[in-house]
């Protein structure tokens, strides 16, 4: 009951110190004409220029990069998801058409659609582990939380019929939580969570898994099956990516790139450097913890009352007049024991674990913004910001 309980988050301070490294690493793309020599070549490399840049636009990726670094930073691995929708409600267009052998020209209304990046973390995702290497996995599963009235929506066909999901499973339950889950702000473990209703999206949320499978014998083009609420084939057909092979052949591909923070040899999930730092939070708040505990209780001082000395006013107020008993064999004052300080052996601990926490992290002061001493020369801090980041190379 009288255990302090401080929390100085540096956990989130250098996260969001090496989340913002990850954001902010935008790879440079250059297109090049296949032959120089054709200005057909030449005009498609100075178009891709620029329609790269409509396509980060369209797909609003500088907001799509902050969500992709926090997932990877925090759990050391995420997937983005890219494609094309081509829902009606992004416009559409009146096309003509002309029979070939009538010669009579009928209109057409198809959508407009739009490309999107999607960010997919590490709890919708399920796939082969055992296979390392992302580019040969073969087959796997996405399972998305949606709302319900956004499902009916999207498959009208099914709307009758959809209702939202019994969970009974964590990995579902966590997965709907995500929404409403806040931070733990005072020691009554009071967040957001605590404060939502009590049917939470529990009863609002239907379940899409969406299943990509790359050809064999029995789906030679590939497969894309939707099923809605675990129950519902929403959809099933063809993978709906492809690329011409080099004969002219369609070639299906999968739309989901893995992005991972650390590689663990044998399997194919990532390793994030939040783990370390969890347990190092956990020993800082400890530390921090006794050091209060020191202050409060052997850090201020105490009042020494003899017995007998009938002292009545004793309140410790700056100018308080105290009155005690001088009459008798035995009689003594009261006296004032000043407090202990704090050793500071804790107060070094404390320090020890900061540092801790920049060598983990490889968030030195130069990530951060700040110039270590001794060091002015341009050239010296870039070579020190590359070596502390040469560890996340892999990403």
């Amino acid at each position: 009951r009288n255990v302090p309980t401080p929390v100085t988050n540096i956990f989130a301070s250098t996260m969001d110190a090496l989340m913002s490294v990850f954001a902010r690493v935008e790879p440079t793309l250059n297109f090049r004409p296949g032959s120089p020599d054709e200005p057909e070549d030449r005009a498609a490399a100075d178009v891709s220029v620029r329609a790269i840049q409509v396509i980060e636009d369209e797909v609003e990726l500088r907001i799509v990069r902050q969500v992709l670094a926090t997932w990877v930073g925090l759990t050391g691995e995420a997937w983005l998801e890219t494609g094309y929708d081509p829902d009606p409600i992004h416009g559409t267009r009146t096309i003509q058409n002309q029979d070939p052998v009538t010669g009579e020209i009928t209109e057409e209304v198809v959508p407009i659609g739009r490309l999107y990046a999607d960010v997919c973390s590490i709890f919708e995702m399920f796939f082969d582990q055992s296979v390392s290497n992302w580019s040969k996995q073969r087959a796997y599963l996405r399972e998305k939380s949606v709302s319900e009235e956004e499902c009916k929506a999207r498959w009208p066909q099914l709307a009758d019929v959809v209702k939202p999901n019994v969970i009974s499973d964590g990995e579902s339950w966590y997965l709907d939580s995500l929404s409403v889950l806040g931070p733990q702000l005072e020691e009554a473990q009071a967040g957001r969570l605590a404060q939502a209703s009590a049917a939470r999206p529990l009863n609002t949320r239907v379940t899409e898994q969406w299943y990509w499978q790359l050809p064999d014998v029995t789906y030679p083009d590939g497969l894309l099956a939707v099923i809605v609420a675990k129950q519902h084939m929403a959809y099933a057909g063809p993978l709906p990516y492809a690329m011409k092979g080099r004969n002219g052949e369609r070639q299906p591909f999968l739309p989901h790139i893995q992005f991972v923070q650390k590689f663990v040899p044998g399997t194919g999930h990532g390793k994030t450097v939040a783990d370390d730092l969890a347990l190092k939070q956990s020993q800082r708040n400890r530390w921090e913890s006794i050091i209060e505990a020191c202050g409060m209780r052997m850090g201020s001082p105490v009042w020494l009352k003899p017995m007998g000395a009938n002292v009545t006013n004793l309140t410790g107020d700056p100018g308080n007049i105290i009155g005690y008993n001088a009459i008798g064999p035995n009689a003594a004052k009261p006296e004032r024991i000043p407090g202990q300080g704090i050793p500071l052996s804790f107060i070094h601990m404390i320090r020890d674990i900061d540092k801790a926490f920049e060598e983990l992290a490889a968030t030195f002061d130069v990530v951060k913004g700040a110039r270590p001493e001794g060091v002015s020369a341009g050239i010296a801090l870039q070579i020190l910001q590359e070596r502390g980041l040469s560890r996340y190379g892999p990403l």
